[in-house]
């Protein structure tokens, strides 16, 4: 199995500044060498390395000749390697350590003073090339990447200054850059081919090739078996036979296809789970080249509603409008046949939005045919263009910046936070800063409607500040592997079906060791009792606003405030997903996970699968969304006006 570095994860995403650039890129060819460059830098930055470094330092300078570099050894010692071209416009240098975290800070404060940037993230170029500041013309570009146990820069100078921006640099100099990151990558393959174990190359594609068949098949290995003896939910698709799925999905894996096709493949094997927490996610190259129309549906009711449109569409599709056709195909038709085998959901509210939210989905630049209602008007066609992901877009709403947190005070002296994610340490700090704000107020609304879960103990930590009770966290259980013991029910089994022992009665050790043959046994562990350490209390009443997109951690939230009978929550349904998943890494860069956890009620009720009920269900309709009106909200300023 491949080994993980949770810091070279963690460091990889920081790198990828340097080398990503936004789908938008003016310039494709850059764009597709640079994302080269960046895809191999993220395999040789996750992969195990040979044990034997001294060794591989002494193979890499050769290696690079063959490969058409000439540089000369600088330093070829048991810690590093630096190898530099006779002018020293070129090198190649890996420094070798104890453990990542060895060169962690070396990292980060090394790019900030040598000024190492792309050229911007926000003028649609996208990042070009790195960038010091020690002088007018002392700049590069290459690569400064960190590994589990390495520090490894690559790099070839520019012989003239760099502007911010590559598109700033005139076209003879334009192409210079572009020229020099086939020679980056060369030199990034001569240290994947010297320093990786061979083993790990089944993860990693050359450009312009696809999944070869062994790479396919290895990624549907890796995820069958793990949700074969991990998985957590088999129970709630009793009618799924995971062996039989093997046998079905094999022929297609192994027929020739794109990496597009595959991972379709495996997205709809996956979708057979039935769960929100149970995901393949495809490599960027299978992605690339899906794009949208400029129109955002939302599921009100079951039906596809314009809820955003760009503003030269507006007039056509106005908000509230509702799509009943896609390419002649009625919406609900569409919907089942094209997007629903394909959604890993653990609930049908879940995979509606999701379907819904997508229909118009397709290869970018390709024509997709409607038929809408407009509020109360007549059936009509129009056709859309798959292009909002090549310009820039006017929308009709304007799309305001994501908050962790948001605070406000409503009329009637009703103070308003809305909770976004339980993903940041920093959400329960931030919540502490504003109680004494709201504890001026008569009430307080707690919003998690959008909060999409994080980490359990964040949202424990805002339960802190709103009770001096114990209070008590989810249940959960996982199933539980024996080897012997399954090796034992396997015995008890075949020799009851060859008859061998149909006139004995299973002992309870039989029955044990047949349940741990059939993956039925479990690892149990009641919810936690967390006594609050917080001094900073709210004092006034509140309620507790959810919605589809309330998921994980925030359903977890809402279980422990259930114990503590302390408030009502207003809304609809929540997502009906949590658990812990096990990460898979595929070939390509692509990746899946498996639920391997199942959280309930401390009293066993379930929620994955269905949702968390709200106490008072309030749904908003199509005339909320055309006037702007929160009916979720209005219900709870009204359930407080009461409680006064």
């Amino acid at each position: 199995m491949k080994k993980f570095f949770a810091q070279a994860a963690a460091l990889v995403f920081v790198a990828s500044f340097l080398f990503s650039t936004p789908l938008r890129a003016q310039n494709s060819k850059l764009f597709e060498q640079i994302g080269q460059s960046y895809v191999l830098m993220e395999f040789i930055s996750r992969s195990e390395f040979v044990p034997d470094h001294s060794k591989a330092h002494e193979r890499l300078l050769p290696a690079l000749q063959k490969a058409g570099i000439t540089l000369q050894a600088d330093k070829n010692e048991i810690t590093v390697a630096s190898f530099r071209s006779s002018d020293q416009t070129t090198w190649v240098e890996i420094e070798w350590g104890k453990n990542g975290n060895e060169f962690y800070d070396r990292w980060k404060k090394g790019l900030k003073e040598m000024g190492y940037k792309t050229d911007t993230r926000n003028d649609g170029g996208g990042s070009v090339y790195l960038r010091t500041k020690t002088g007018t013309t002392n700049s590069a570009a290459g690569a400064w990447f960190f590994t589990g146990r390495n520090l490894i820069s690559v790099g070839i100078a520019l012989p003239f200054p760099v502007p911010d921006t590559y598109k700033e640099l005139d076209p003879e100099k334009q192409e210079y850059v572009l020229q020099q990151y086939p020679k980056i990558y060369s030199m990034l393959m001569t240290i994947a081919e010297t320093y990786v174990v061979p083993t790990e190359f089944i993860y990693y594609k050359a450009p312009g090739k696809t999944l070869s068949r062994e790479q396919r098949i290895y990624g549907f290995t890796q995820f069958w078996t793990e949700v074969k003896y991990n998985f957590a939910f088999f129970d709630q698709v009793p009618d799924l036979n995971w062996d039989h799925v093997f046998i079905e999905c094999l022929p297609l894996i192994e027929k020739d296809q794109t990496d597009a096709e595959y991972y379709k493949t495996m997205t709809r094997m996956c979708a057979l789970l039935k769960d929100g927490h149970t995901n393949i996610y495809p490599s960027f190259g299978a992605r690339e080249g899906s794009d949208s129309p400029p129109v955002w549906l939302t599921n009100i009711g079951g039906k596809a509603i314009v809820e955003n449109v760009s503003t030269t569409l507006a007039a056509a599709l106005p908000i509230g409008t509702e799509v009943v056709a896609v390419d002649g195909v009625p919406a609900q038709r569409y919907l089942e046949e094209n997007l629903y085998p394909y959604i890993s959901s653990s609930t049908q509210h879940i995979r509606a939005d999701w379907a819904i939210r997508d229909m118009l989905d397709g290869k970018q630049g390709t024509e997709v045919e409607i038929a809408y209602k407009i509020p109360k008007g007549k059936e009509q066609k129009m056709k859309l263009v798959r292009n909002s992901g090549t310009q820039q877009i006017e929308w009709v709403k304007k799309q305001k910046p994501w908050k962790l947190l948001s605070f406000k005070k409503l009329p009637g002296n009703i103070a308003y936070v809305a909770l976004n994610s339980f993903g940041y340490e920093e959400i329960v700090k931030e919540f502490e800063s504003k109680i004494d704000s709201i504890n001026t107020c008569k009430a307080l609304i707690i919003d998690i409607r959008n909060n999409g879960g994080g980490s359990s103990s964040n949202g424990y930590g805002i339960i802190e500040h709103l009770t001096y009770r114990p209070f008590v966290g989810s249940a959960w259980r996982t199933r539980e592997l024996r080897s012997a013991y399954r090796a034992w029910g396997s015995y008890r089994i075949n020799n009851y079906r060859s008859n061998a022992r149909r006139d004995e009665a299973f002992t309870d050790w039989d029955k044990k060791a047949i349940q741990y043959y059939k993956g039925e046994v479990w690892y149990r562990e009641p919810g936690d009792t967390m006594t609050p350490v917080a001094t900073k209390k709210v004092t006034v009443p509140f309620v507790v606003l959810t919605g589809h997109n309330t998921a994980s951690a925030a359903e977890d939230f809402l279980i422990a405030l259930d114990n503590l009978h302390m408030t009502q929550t207003i809304g609809s349904k929540t997502f009906g997903s949590t658990g812990q998943p096990i990460t898979i890494e595929l070939p390509d860069g692509g990746s899946a996970r498996v639920c391997t956890k199942r959280d309930e009620y401390p009293d066993g009720r379930q929620f994955v699968g269905y949702g968390i009920t709200p106490d008072i269900a309030v749904e908003n309709t199509v005339d909320d969304l055309i006037n702007g009106n929160d009916r979720v909200l209005n219900k709870a300023l009204e359930v407080l006006q009461k409680k006064k």
